[in-house]
């Protein structure tokens, strides 16, 4: 009986996706990848995490405009990613990593527009950004955004 309903819910989800990326395409726009990383984690009891040079990035420590559709960095500590974070018709990219690499992770809700967003403190945000190098970015964004960051608190970055 367990499996039949975790089957349902699937089925739920997939419908839901589908008529998003429906009405999204009828309406020539993108789907607001916050609003969708918000209900995800309020509705199926997740917490996934905006991470990396986005949680920068919605900090106010960027000062560069991204080429191109912007790349959302999202992280949790256990979670695999879900098939629906790789459809393409979202205002955003989203790029999933997964790390336990912090033992006390520094996380936060964040209101930005009209959602309420889990994200990494600035402080582990960089950190996060250190770990990623030379898995996306080159090490020179890092540097410059790292001259942006006097207002980091030192006890905190002292714990990683």
């Amino acid at each position: 009986m367990a499996i039949q309903a975790v089957v349902e819910q699937i089925s739920f989800f997939r419908l839901v996706i589908l008529s998003i990326e429906e009405s999204c395409t009828a309406q020539a726009t993108r789907c607001p990848l916050f609003g969708a990383l918000q209900s995800f984690n309020e509705q199926v009891g997740k917490s996934f995490r905006v991470a990396a040079h986005s949680a920068l990035e919605l900090w106010g420590f960027n000062h560069y405009v991204p080429m191109g559709k912007p790349l959302l960095m999202v992280s949790t500590a256990s979670d695999k990613m879900p098939q629906w974070m790789s459809m393409t018709f979202f205002d955003r990219e989203f790029k999933f990593f997964k790390t336990e690499v912090f033992t006390s992770a520094q996380i936060t809700t964040l209101t930005y527009l009209d959602w309420r967003l889990l994200i990494s403190s600035p402080e582990q945000a960089f950190m996060e950004c250190l770990l990623l190098t030379h898995a996306n970015i080159t090490i020179w964004i890092y540097f410059y955004i790292m001259e942006q960051l006097t207002t980091l608190r030192p006890n905190v970055v002292n714990r990683y």
